[in-house]
């Protein structure tokens, strides 16, 4: 009988363009890949600003040949995912351009897939809510463009969308879906308004918590024959990374939601994106994320697709200071390291009357302190939720096994429960 795998990392990679103005690469870098005829796949909001023209321009002076497609707004479904599938066929493309935040760029990365491997998207998605299989063939080369600074897409394995006929939100995992090439052109987001700004960057914080708190990948296991999954656990290198984007995310976000157009300020927090996501995109988020898509596929089975979509990163965010209590003890070193690490301004004097809080909620704290520090929600409640979803929810989110694979200690039902309570 075949030996278990060892614990290892699965770390790869497309490359990658970080800086203001290296949008205007975006040709350079498709005929360096060899790529001469794409599929340019947008959104209607950067069209609006004049970034879908000027992605446009680049290709044109590259010689490059393109056709452009508007991505429904809103976050990807299978069915949405569908059309532009059907549109793009027979385009004879050799890559996919994607301009746009993290639902354009993992609406692009399906459609890649599916237009490159053939199949449905049902075949691809995860267990259980799909069947999980691995591409018979590479999808289309994607080069992938944020106009946002939170999802970390552009850099992950990972396309998250929602099945309409099941009312849920999950997503394909494989590493084959990462991009062929990133570009983080921070002048690209001076025009995104402040709320969607403040949700994407507490994605980043999400992602960059999550990561640091998940079970170690020494620790994870592998059935024998099993492919690595694209998440390994936290490790040195997702460690590095994620500790890096925590003072850039901690002293940039407020400032970029007061000031767009403060090119400095979404320079750091595009720069925390973009380490967040890269750590992410090894270690994994966990049962945080899992319950935000509890969250999320709560709302798409009470008001259907017509009703008010929840901003992920609000719903990421809101889930963190509820995880955080529990994962402490697994590790309340790394706990109390990652406050200090978003304690930007060091530590206040504490008052004689006012004793130092007990270390567990040392790094809930200073979340919660910058949740407020960008004037988001404080918690589910103001998201339109109440005791009635709760329950619901945390099944929602249990079922999200690719997810809840990384928590650092088993979580059911009834924790989840509680931890979407306090959330509230």
């Amino acid at each position: 009988m075949p030996e278990p795998l060892p614990p290892a990392l699965l770390i790869g990679g497309g490359g990658l363009l970080f800086g203001a103005g290296t949008l205007a690469e975006l040709g350079r870098g498709a005929r360096e890949r060899g790529l001469r005829r794409v599929l340019l796949i947008g959104v209607r909001a950067v069209a609006d600003v004049g970034l879908l023209e000027r992605a446009e321009q680049a290709l044109g002076a590259a010689g490059v040949v393109h056709a452009t497609l508007l991505a429904a707004d809103g976050e990807p479904t299978d069915a949405a995912i569908g059309e532009l599938v059907a549109a793009a066929r027979g385009g004879d493309f050799e890559g996919i351009v994607a301009l746009g935040g993290g639902s354009v760029i993992d609406t692009a990365k399906v459609v890649g897939l599916l237009l490159g491997a053939g199949g449905s998207t049902l075949d691809y998605v995860n267990a259980p809510f799909g069947r999980g299989a691995a591409p018979p063939r590479p999808p289309l080369p994607l080069i992938a463009v944020p106009t946002t600074a939170g999802s970390g897409s552009e850099v992950s394995a990972v396309a998250v969308l929602d099945l309409v006929a099941d009312d849920v939100k999950t997503a394909i995992s494989h590493p084959l879906l990462r991009p062929a090439l990133a570009i983080a052109d921070p002048a690209t987001t001076v025009t995104l308004p402040p709320a969607p700004t403040a949700a994407a960057g507490l994605d980043v914080l999400a992602h960059a918590l999550e990561s640091l708190t998940a079970l170690p990948y020494a620790r994870r296991t592998l059935a024998p024959g099993a492919p690595r999954p694209a998440y390994s656990g936290a490790n040195p290198y997702s460690d590095a990374l994620c500790e890096q984007a925590l003072p850039l995310l901690a002293r940039g976000l407020p400032r970029a939601v007061r000031d767009g157009g403060s090119l400095d300020a979404r320079t750091d927090v595009m720069l925390a994106a973009t380490l967040a996501g890269l750590g992410a995109a090894v270690a994994g988020a966990h049962a945080g994320h899992a319950c935000a898509y509890g969250v999320a596929s709560r709302r798409l089975t009470t008001a259907g697709a017509a009703g008010r979509p929840v901003a992920h990163g609000f719903a990421a965010a809101l889930m963190l200071a509820p995880l955080l209590r529990r994962t402490h003890a697994s590790d309340p070193a790394r706990h109390e390291r990652a406050a200090r690490l978003l304690d930007v301004d060091g530590p206040a004097a504490e008052a004689p009357d006012h004793p130092r809080e007990p270390s567990s909620e040392l790094l809930p704290a200073r979340v919660a302190a910058l949740i407020a520090a960008v004037g988001a929600p404080s918690g589910l409640r103001e998201l339109g939720f109440d005791e009635r979803d709760v329950v619901p929810m945390a099944e929602l989110a249990l079922r999200q096994e690719r997810l809840m694979a990384g928590a650092p200690m088993p979580l059911g039902r009834e924790q989840l429960a509680a931890m979407l309570a306090e959330a509230l």
